[in-house]
Parts: structure tokens; C-alpha cells; sequence
């Protein structure tokens, strides 16, 4: 009797421990980060809800998702897979990605596949070193509560999204949103003792974006363009600098 019980409870820890892992391989999901490449493998990397950790979702370069996230995907940029079946990966010495995210897990598969929005909380001020920066409700941007430029298109909302310290100056990016035929503009305002100069709109009218510091002087905007011929997307480079936004 004993022994019967015993063989009992073993195949009903078998069959939870099969189930759970069953669960674990089919577990479906929504999985955004920013799209990477490296030899063999590409790679979307976001931060955990709850810790803030680094995660990783792996998946081959070669795979029929891997052809679908290279197509309608840009490298560098925010992706996002929809309904996508992942699992922990336990041996990954095959992904040489820089850094090491606290977990990386492997894309099998995904109901659909596209490039994704940022997630930001837009401002609509800044304390800098020399004075404070707001946007007032008809979208006109102050300084020091003199206005710096006239409001823009009715419908249309401008938006403090970062606040960089370059050297001596303070410089904020500025996006401009509203409408269908251009969703999104930029701008960079430079804030010093000398007071607030801010430079043209630039952009290619898409809301596909990110952004970062690649240097001590330096800011870089990449925003995705669409060819409504191939209906394919292309990154395009818009590199601030000395108060100048130069597109390469």
C-alpha cells in the first residue's frame, strides 16, 4: 500500500513537473525591446516591470522569425512581437551579445511583427542649470516665462522628452506630435547662460524612434522612414552637435 501511494505521488509530481514545463515552452506573450545583431542570433533587450532588470529574448537570425523581424524591423530600434511563444534558454554561450541581461529566454515564434513606439513619460517642463523650461496650453515653449517660439499647428502638442548636460549647456529633445500625414517631428532646444536657441524641426514625420547620448558632445536620433513602394521601413541618423542637428 505504502508503495502503491508512494508510485502515486511520484507520477503526480511527474505530471505537474511536465505540465508546468509544457507551460513553460508555450507560454505566449508580448515581447518589446530594442532590436540587436549578432553572429548567428538577433536579440531584443527591455527592462523587467517589477526589477528593472535587464531581459533578453533571443532568436536565430536564419529562422523564418528571424527573416520576418529583419524585414519589417530595423536594428537599433524599438520591435515588437506579438502573441510570441518563448521559453528560458539554459545553455547560452552561443549568444555574444555586450552585456549580460539577468535572463534570456528564446522567441520560437510570433503572430505578427513590427517595429514598435517608445514608451515615454513626455514632459511638459525642465528645471536646467540656467532657468526653467516649460510648454504652455497653446504648445508655445518658454524660457524664463518669455516665449521662444510661436505655437505650432493647431492639434498638434509639443513634448519635453529628454534633458541632456552637455558641458556648459543644458539640451533638451522636443518632439512634436499630431496628424496623420506627419505624426512626429523633432527639435533640439540648447539652454545656456547666454540664453535659448532652438533648432529647425527635423525628422521623417514618423512616430518610430529612439534616441541616446553616443558621446560626451553628442546626441543621435534615429527615426525609421517608410517606402511606401516596398513597404519596407529604412533607419535614418540625425546626429545633434555644438547646437546643430546634422542628418548622415
Amino acid at each position: 500500500m505504502k508503495h502503491t501511494l508512494k508510485t502515486l505521488a511520484l507520477s503526480a509530481l511527474a505530471a505537474l513537473t511536465l505540465a508546468h514545463a509544457t507551460a513553460q515552452a508555450q507560454a505566449t506573450e508580448t515581447v518589446s525591446g530594442t532590436l540587436e545583431q549578432n553572429k548567428g542570433y538577433l536579440a531584443l533587450f527591455t527592462a523587467s516591470e517589477g526589477s528593472g532588470d535587464v531581459i533578453g529574448y533571443a532568436i536565430k537570425t536564419q529562422s523564418t522569425l528571424g527573416g520576418a523581424i529583419l524585414k519589417n524591423c530595423l536594428v537599433g530600434m524599438p520591435c515588437r512581437l506579438e502573441l510570441a511563444k518563448v521559453r528560458q534558454m539554459e545553455n547560452t554561450n552561443a549568444l555574444t551579445f555586450e552585456g549580460a541581461p539577468s535572463a534570456w529566454f528564446e522567441v520560437q515564434s510570433a503572430k505578427s511583427v513590427g517595429l514598435d513606439s517608445l514608451s515615454l513619460a513626455k514632459q511638459k517642463s525642465a528645471k536646467t542649470r540656467y532657468g526653467k523650461v516649460h510648454i504652455d496650453d497653446e504648445q508655445v515653449l518658454h524660457f524664463r516665462g518669455k516665449p521662444v517660439v510661436p505655437a505650432i499647428e493647431v492639434g498638434d502638442s509639443l513634448s519635453i522628452l529628454m534633458d541632456y548636460p552637455i558641458n556648459q549647456q543644458d539640451v533638451l529633445l522636443l518632439q512634436k506630435t499630431g496628424g496623420t500625414a506627419c505624426p512626429a517631428m523633432f527639435m533640439f532646444a540648447t539652454i545656456s547662460a547666454t540664453g535659448i536657441k532652438v533648432t529647425p524641426e527635423f525628422g521623417t514625420c514618423s512616430d518610430y524612434f529612439t534616441f541616446y547620448q553616443d558621446s560626451k558632445t553628442s546626441v543621435r536620433v534615429l527615426v525609421a522612414e517608410n517606402n511606401a513602394n516596398t513597404k519596407t521601413f529604412k533607419k535614418v541618423t540625425f546626429k545633434y552637435a555644438d547646437g546643430k542637428v546634422i542628418k548622415q
